[in-house]
């Protein structure tokens, strides 16, 4: 039974001393006298000689580990790349080479060519003398009808005829009325001409009041008439 309580009383010296700071803590060193270990019930406590040892503090020095600096990484700078810059070319400028400017030739100027009109024979009344100055019957050379080619083309009037309301008649021969040209048939005698063609009458024809002239041409087609 002694030896019982004895170790109890170890027991909680030990665990009094756990308890204590780290830092404070002291070496415990209990000394049970040997006549306690023959304690009997109903004696007093015995008081424990305790000596107290100071245990040299032990401060824990952490020694960190080599600690894994991170090496830096040298980024590396872009290196300038030298752009060459090219250099102009000067560009020859081309020398102006005079040019001969070509002398214009005056192109002839085609002269327009008149196709001349065709014949066109007509009676002109302000022309035609039908009332001879005097008894008639003794000038009957003046008494006369005009006829004029207006065309550009000579009139070929060979076969044409010229008559009255009386159908007194005359018939040209051998005739050409050139473009531009008049001719006067007179009723009386006399030498043909270019200007002048004779009727060859002893009588006047053309009434001094009142008559008409028809021309028609050497197909019997009515050309032209004037009434007075």
């Amino acid at each position: 039974m002694r030896t019982r309580i004895g170790q109890l009383v170890m027991l909680a010296l030990l665990l009094a001393a756990i308890s204590l700071p780290v830092t404070a803590r002291l070496s415990v060193r209990v000394v049970v006298p040997l006549v306690a270990r023959d304690f009997a019930v109903g004696d007093p406590w015995p008081t424990p000689q305790a000596t107290w040892t100071e245990s040299p503090t032990l401060t824990a020095t952490c020694t960190p580990e080599d600690t894994m600096t991170p090496t830096q990484t040298a980024t590396p700078s872009p290196t300038a790349t030298q752009t060459s810059t090219p250099t102009g070319t000067a560009t020859p400028t081309p020398t102006g080479t005079a040019t001969a400017t070509p002398t214009s030739t005056a192109t002839p100027t085609a002269t327009a060519t008149n196709t001349p009109s065709p014949a066109k024979v007509r009676i002109v009344p302000s022309c035609c003398q039908f009332d001879a100055p005097g008894d008639d019957r003794l000038h009957l050379d003046e008494e006369y009808v005009c006829l004029e080619n207006q065309g550009g083309l000579a009139a070929d009037m060979a076969g044409w005829r010229i008559m009255d309301l009386a159908d007194h008649t005359y018939t040209f021969g051998s005739f050409s009325l050139p473009g531009g040209s008049l001719v006067k048939l007179r009723t009386g005698q006399g030498v043909n001409t270019a200007t002048d063609l004779y009727w060859g009458l002893s009588v006047a024809v053309w009434n001094n009041d009142h008559d008409s002239v028809l021309l028609y041409d050497g197909g019997g087609l009515v050309v032209d008439q004037y009434t007075y």
